[in-house]
């Protein structure tokens, strides 16, 4: 079994990221918020530079991850998936804002409120 160091996931973790980030069109901004970094984590998160993540961002990766997964689930085609975050949504938690914008609010709580209305609307 292959066993891969915390650098080496966290890497790949970020890497993942970086590909929803692209296919949700997320700007820098909305990255930094999503993940509460610097711009300057970023970029070198992006260069694959040495920097360590804290369980916040580790957590905050985990909640994209999920959120992806289901807004996957929930809707065929993968560009319908991708374009969801972006619509204007009228669900009470949204109040007719994008998903987007409840994300990219900078808090924690806000991300793990998206997961769980997509998640709720898996089941």
């Amino acid at each position: 079994m292959l066993e891969l160091s915390r650098d080496e996931l966290e890497a790949a973790g970020m890497r993942t990221f970086f590909r929803i980030a692209n296919a949700w069109s997320l700007s820098m901004e909305q990255q930094m918020a999503i993940l509460a970094l610097s711009a300057f984590q970023l970029k070198a998160a992006r260069l694959q530079q040495d920097h360590e993540l804290n369980a916040d961002t580790l957590a905050r990766l985990s909640y994209v991850f999920r959120a992806f997964r289901a807004v996957n689930t929930l809707l065929p085609g993968r560009q319908n998936a991708d374009r969801w975050l972006h619509k204007p949504n009228m669900a009470p938690l949204f109040e007719g804002r994008p998903a987007v914008d409840l994300m990219a609010s900078g808090r924690i709580a806000d991300l793990e409120l998206v997961v769980r209305y997509l998640e709720g609307q898996c089941q």
